[in-house]
């Protein structure tokens, strides 16, 4: 099993700063760590919902709070991408900075969006996440890793 990276200890700041200035009409913001997309899918690329039992009670919390924003950094073969769940707006989006295969980010987008399901429905909440917006950010706007070694540092920066 693998080791906090240096993207975790900067998303547990985040949170920690996130839990300090928290209002009402900007939202909850939650930080997951790189863990939760590392244990959502096996070897061969199949969803595996057994495997992510201890991230359940942050995702009900995150639904039952009505969390505005979900930051999930993902490190996914060698490269980091973040997806980002609005839930006011019904929307995920993934920020690559490598901007890589989109087939490769929508397979992700779906794992996240079936666990978000899986504990919406243990918690009687309405979120039906088939319908929302899933897309990647707009490329023109999103700065991009030229030098394919310091996504890690972008996907920081887009958080």
């Amino acid at each position: 099993m693998r080791t906090a990276t240096t993207e975790d200890y900067y998303f547990r700041l985040l949170q920690e700063r996130s839990d300090l200035h928290y209002s009402v009409s900007k939202g909850r913001l939650h930080f997951f760590n790189t863990f939760l997309v590392q244990r959502m899918f096996l070897s061969n690329g199949q969803y595996d919902a057994g495997s992510l039992k201890s991230f359940e009670k942050q995702m009900r919390r995150c639904l039952s709070l009505n969390t505005s924003k979900m930051m999930i950094p993902i490190l996914s073969c060698g490269r980091w991408v973040l997806c980002v769940v609005y839930n006011r707006y019904k929307k995920m989006i993934v920020f690559d900075p490598q901007h890589s295969a989109i087939s490769s980010n929508m397979n992700l987008m779906r794992g996240i969006e079936r666990f978000i399901e899986s504990q919406s429905v243990s918690i009687n909440s309405d979120h039906e996440v088939t319908e929302w917006t899933k897309e990647e950010a707009d490329t023109s706007v999103v700065p991009q890793d030229t030098s394919h070694s310091d996504c890690g540092v972008f996907v920081c920066a887009y958080a």
